[in-house]
């Protein structure tokens, strides 16, 4: 039967749970960011048309997402806010594994290593990916973690294992690139564990890897590789620059050096005082979580990449810094005093060393929840469904593309999304995707990732051949113009503007291969082309 340490233990989880809640609830209203978030609404909307991720279109972030929210969505509704409640959800389930893997070390730096973690994830509430497979992977290790150093009969440990390597295997399934994190974590635990424990965590693994499996005997290997493979090139094509001294980035890359440093010294040091050390062994398993993410930082140097890059060994810094200052690896557990020296000086480095990332963005959303003060959006709506945008002149753009589309489109035609210059692009408007159903995608790229749509082989000129609409802009601003030239040919040739507003235009399939678009706008009101301008307010027929 648990005991008074049980109920403690479950009531200060529950309490950090309840308190990351309430300070994620005011994202609920925030403004969408289309970079991220758009993707997160219409990916999901084309798999309950019955498309699939990666054959008919394509995610760099792995097909998990897509199924998930369109899951939800099927159940309360396709909306902004159904993919912010499964967004919350993988939030607190992160917040959460954090907590169960560092409770090995005590309930008190269990609690500041789950409250770093809860600064960091309630600014947003979006279902990024990269939570879904943070979510499950750390909650794999943490019941790996239990199996291993747990003094627990043979049948429970058994069901750790089972679920450990189900978790480890389900979370691939978020991000495939995640993958040599997870094994190299695996790695040092695997190696002391008998036969029987290892059979045991790779038949969960296996088990874990079903839905995967499942979604690519759906969409075809072909089409699965196809989806990797530019995954892949487009991020490896990034010219990426050293950050600014004292710039967020790289505060976080030092946090993330020092933990990295702090957990490899705590598991060498348990190491080196007794061979094959279980404790060790699992601190370094959570460096090397860590460790096996370096890539993925350094695919794109900016702040939330290094974060999650960098979150095992961030938010779980109490529990190497409650190991070093024992002073003596053999002392277990550390003496009470220590262990809050050790909570107190990770949470005071974690809030010091990246401000903006977490202290900031901890009184802002404290303000949000319990000020005066909310988050300012402006809202664009199209066929029930809703958006929200921090720009005012951008939403009152969107929404005059949305109501000049409307009365023109017919169900099923398709539609392309992107930027005036096709040549490059790093942002989109991909909830259009979402706010007009009836539309079908023109493009296996409705996210415009820079050095895969853009590509002389990627078959977009052959798409915009096909397509029967377009909605461009120049609101976004490209870093490079690197891809070719033949997109722009195709716009400029072969369809007819038909209304504008602000820097977005929309475009129709109007065949001719005589003047270019440009040339025809100036003509459109002649041909009964209506042009919208909210700037002032009306519309001209």
């Amino acid at each position: 039967m648990p005991g008074r340490r049980f109920f403690a233990r479950l009531t200060v989880g529950f309490a950090i749970l309840l308190a990351a809640g309430l300070l994620m609830a005011p994202g609920f209203d925030a403004p969408a960011p289309e970079l991220d978030e758009g993707q997160l609404v219409a990916y999901p909307a084309q798999v309950l048309q019955g498309r699939l991720p990666d054959r008919d279109f394509l995610t760099f972030y792995g097909p998990a997402e897509p199924w998930v929210v369109a899951a939800a969505d099927e159940v309360l509704g396709a909306s902004l806010h159904t993919e912010r409640v499964v967004g919350m959800g993988l939030r607190l389930l992160l917040i959460w594994a954090v907590f169960l893997l560092a409770l090995e070390w005590g309930l008190l730096a269990a609690a500041v290593a789950s409250v770093i973690a809860a600064i960091a994830m309630v600014p947003v509430v979006a279902a990024n990916a990269v939570v879904g497979v943070e979510a499950f992977g750390l909650l794999g290790l943490a019941l790996l973690v239990r199996a291993i150093l747990g003094s627990r009969s043979g049948s429970r440990r058994d069901w750790l294992l089972l679920s450990a390597g189900g978790l480890l295997g389900l979370s691939l399934f978020w991000r495939y690139d995640f993958a040599p994190a997870t094994v190299m974590a695996a790695v040092p635990l695997w190696l002391i564990a008998t036969s029987r424990e290892r059979r045991r965590l790779l038949l969960g693994f296996g088990a874990g890897l079903v839905p995967y499996v499942i979604h690519v005997a759906l969409v075809g290997p072909g089409h699965e590789w196809r989806a990797i493979h530019t995954a892949v090139f487009s991020e490896s094509g990034r010219r990426l620059g050293l950050p600014a001294l004292g710039s967020p980035t790289a505060q976080l890359l030092i946090v993330y050096a020092l933990g990295l440093g702090a957990f490899f010294a705590a598991g060498i040091w348990c190491e080196r005082r007794r061979r094959a050390d279980p404790e060790g062994r699992a601190l370094l398993a959570i460096g090397l979580y860590s460790a096996g993410l370096l890539p993925f930082a350094a695919s794109l140097l900016e702040p939330v990449h290094i974060l999650f890059a960098s979150l095992a060994v961030f938010t779980l810094l109490p529990v190497a810094l409650t190991v070093l200052f024992r002073l003596d690896p053999a002392r277990r557990p550390t003496l009470p005093r220590r262990a809050l020296l050790a909570a107190a000086a990770a949470l005071l480095i974690a809030l010091v060393a990246a401000p903006v990332i977490l202290r900031e963005a901890l009184l802002r959303q404290t303000r949000y929840a319990f000020g005066s003060e909310r988050p300012v959006a402006f809202q664009v709506a199209g066929e029930g469904r809703t958006w929200l945008l921090a720009d005012p002149g951008a939403a009152r753009d969107v929404q005059a593309m949305i109501a000049a589309i409307e009365p023109l489109a017919r169900p099923r035609q398709s539609l392309f999304v992107g930027t005036t210059d096709l040549r490059g692009a790093n942002l989109s408007d991909t909830e259009l995707y979402f706010l007009l159903p009836r539309l079908r995608p023109a493009s296996y790229y409705m996210e415009l990732e820079q050095n895969a749509f853009n590509t002389p082989h990627s078959g977009l000129v052959d798409e915009l051949h096909r397509a029967d609409w377009l909605i461009l802009t120049s609101r976004f601003p490209t870093k490079r113009l690197a891809g070719p030239g033949q997109p722009n040919q195709v716009v400029a040739h072969e369809f007819c503007l038909r209304a504008s507003s602000g820097s977005y235009g929309l475009y129709q399939h109007c065949r001719p291969t005589g003047p270019s678009a440009v040339e025809r706008a100036g003509t459109q009101a002649d041909e009964g082309t209506r042009t919208l301008d909210l700037l002032h307010g009306k519309q001209t027929l």
